[in-house]
C-alpha cells in the first residue's frame, strides 16, 4: 500500500490523472480566485489544492443504492427524530 501511496502521489503531482481500477480516478485540483483580466492572474490567487476522487460507476451505484438511515437527538441525549 505505501509503495501504491507513493506511485500515486509522484504521478498526481506531475498532472496526470491516475485510474485506479474498481476505485476510480484521482487527480489534483486547485481552486482560485477568479479575474477578469488574464493578465492579472498568479499562483497567489490559489487558495485551495487538494485531490479530487471520481468513483467508478459501480461504487456510484452501490452508494446510491444503500440505504440510510437517520437518528437525530436533543441536548440530553434523548432521541427526537428516526427517518
Amino acid at each position: 500500500m505505501e509503495a501504491l501511496g507513493q506511485a500515486i502521489t509522484s504521478w498526481v503531482l506531475e498532472g496526470h490523472i491516475v485510474e485506479v481500477p474498481g476505485l476510480g480516478n484521482i487527480r489534483a485540483e486547485v481552486r482560485a480566485k477568479a479575474k477578469s483580466d488574464a493578465s492579472d492572474v498568479s499562483a497567489d490567487d490559489i487558495f485551495r489544492h487538494h485531490l479530487l476522487l471520481t468513483p467508478t460507476k459501480e461504487i456510484k451505484n452501490a452508494l446510491n443504492s444503500t440505504p440510510i438511515n437517520i437518528t437525530c437527538f436533543d441536548k440530553d441525549g434523548n432521541e427526537v427524530n428516526r427517518d
